[in-house]
């Protein structure tokens, strides 16, 4: 498919994913990058369309001071999560150096990619799901790392 042809497909999607919005009542902003931030559940979320197919994104929606010991717990809950949410997440890290203590600040951001083309039944519920799908991966990774952490300090005992 030529330039063109992606732009104007993109263009459309751009259009349907804004109605979408609009008429699920979710407020919208649209950068000069035609990213677009919509509201839902008391948190903003970034997408943007590319052809017929549109990415979510749930941006670092977490900060984490994470030294060696804990470095493996942050690893095993990514993991974790990848495996048990029902859609397919990417987590993105960023590796800070913070002036204050010895530790890095990992950034963790969510994805999800879908295609939105106007014959999919059920549109708005398709698109309400996924927004859904992200606040479940957060509430998921939390509680998955919070419990490795507490396992990791203390140890079940061996009987």
């Amino acid at each position: 498919m030529d330039e063109k042809k992606v732009q104007e497909q993109s263009e459309k999607t751009t259009q349907l994913i804004l109605s979408l919005f609009d008429n699920l009542g979710y407020p919208t902003q649209v950068d000069e990058y035609n990213r677009i931030y919509v509201g839902y559940q008391g948190v903003t979320f970034m997408c943007w369309a590319c052809n017929s197919y549109v990415q979510f994104m749930d941006p670092a929606w977490i900060a984490i001071d994470v030294d060696t010991n804990s470095f493996r717990d942050l690893a095993d809950a990514i993991n974790e999560t990848n495996r048990s949410t029902w859609t397919i997440n990417m987590f993105y890290v960023r590796c800070e150096n913070n002036e204050t203590e010895n530790n890095d600040t990992i950034e963790i951001s969510t994805t999800r990619d879908i295609l939105l083309s106007p014959v999919i039944p059920y549109l708005e519920d398709y698109v309400r799901n996924v927004l859904k799908s992200l606040i479940d991966t957060r509430e998921t990774f939390i509680a998955t790392f919070d419990r490795r952490r507490r396992g990791r300090r203390n140890p079940p005992s061996i009987q």
